[in-house]
């Protein structure tokens, strides 16, 4: 195989994995990957690992490491109402087969994954500033830095954001969730032992538990674009997530004015297709997803080993980005799907959120869950 010169846009989990895949499956390449951020800060909270994301972490060999020492295995999800009756319990344990969830701090598998890197692939404080993008000769790239440079394949893994996504494929992919989310760390001692998911009218409560403390998520329907004042922050959700009384209130209180308290507009990707010329979407860029499923980490990760399969397999990357395609749209396009009517239940209100709970007990687990199993069964 020829050699190939292959530029990653960004270097959070998508990116980054992808470098190291490149390396496993012995991809004949050049990388470079550039990321916008000066530094790599210890950001994020925590987010969850399902089986298929730990498979790829396994097939690198991290996930025995880190991932087993860092990482808190769930037991349980429950979901109750604001007036503490229960609609149902999901034992993780019938996905074991699968390899087992656990809940794990994101700068930790960040930083697990740039210390299996060579230092002199990543460039920081760069970003792209133009793009030429050719399917036959490759893409001419201008960076922030002045420098210039000619790769046979860009790949963008710059996030839910992602510029280079407007740039080359168009604007207005980005769509709102049509909810708003506020999550923070809370002293371990306060969580349960498995996740538990409070639902009220239009309102989310979720409490994931960590090794050493666990994340709370606060979440409502919310028109996108409303301000958010990071000052009075603790007051508002005292003031609009009262209906969840002390489990809220006695939280919150915990919170010093140095602890900060993550906001944001949910918003999801909705992508027709995975790439244009030699210019390749993974990760968020492509198709982030409600965060709600807790799926968004793996599926990245899956993205990554699955363009490094490909690269590995054809000698020509059209060839290699049409087969790369061919593998991830339906098995993705088909979960999104399946989180978007999981959003609207979770997320109902009035009548609607009366008839879920009425019937959610009625529902076999198996049915609920779904979604999920197809997707830990099926094959990348």
């Amino acid at each position: 195989m020829l050699m190939k010169k292959i530029l990653i846009v960004g270097g959070g989990i998508a990116g980054l994995a992808l470098a190291i895949q490149l390396k496993k499956h012995g991809v004949p390449c050049e990388v470079t990957l550039i990321e916008q951020a000066p530094e790599f800060k210890n950001v994020g909270y925590g987010i969850a690992l399902w089986g298929n994301g730990r498979n790829v972490l396994r097939e690198i060999g991290i996930d025995q490491g880190a991932i087993t020492k860092e990482g808190y295995e769930i037991p349980w999800e429950a979901i109750e109402t604001t007036s503490h009756k229960l609609l149902k319990v999901f034992f993780m344990e019938q996905f074991r087969k699968f390899g087992s969830t656990v809940v794990i701090p994101r700068y930790v598998l960040h930083k697990t994954l740039i210390e299996q890197l060579d230092p002199t692939v990543i460039k920081l404080n760069t970003k792209i500033s133009a793009v030429r993008n050719n399917s036959n000769e490759g893409v001419d790239v201008e960076l922030s830095d002045g420098s210039t440079g000619h790769y046979d394949l860009l790949v963008a893994a710059d996030g839910i954001n992602s510029w280079t996504r407007e740039y080359v494929f168009g604007p207005d992919f980005i769509k709102p969730c049509g909810y708003s989310f506020w999550s923070f760390w809370i002293p371990g001692n306060h969580a349960s032992k498995g996740i538990v998911t409070m639902a009220g009218d239009g309102e989310l409560l979720f409490s994931y538990p960590g090794k050493d403390r666990a994340v709370m998520l606060l979440a409502r329907r919310r028109a996108p674009g409303q301000l958010d004042d990071s000052i009075t922050r603790r007051e508002h959700l005292l003031e609009n997530f009262n209906e969840f009384g002390s489990i809220v209130t006695d939280n919150v209180s915990l919170l010093s004015d140095d602890d900060p308290i993550l906001f944001s507009d949910a918003k999801h990707v909705s992508m027709p297709s995975w790439y244009k010329g030699r210019v390749v979407l993974i990760g968020d860029a492509q198709h982030a997803i409600s965060p709600l499923t807790g799926m968004g980490a793996s599926l990245a990760l899956e993205d990554a080993c699955v363009l490094a399969q490909e690269l590995s397999k054809q000698d020509d990357i059209n060839d290699a980005l049409r087969a790369f395609s061919a593998r991830r749209t339906p098995r993705v396009s088909k979960f999104q799907n399946q989180s978007h009517v999981l959003d609207k239940l979770a997320f109902s209100g009035g009548i609607v959120a009366k008839l879920r709970n009425i019937f959610m007990p009625l529902l076999p687990s198996s049915v609920v869950m779904r979604p999920i199993k197809e997707l830990l069964e099926g094959e990348m």
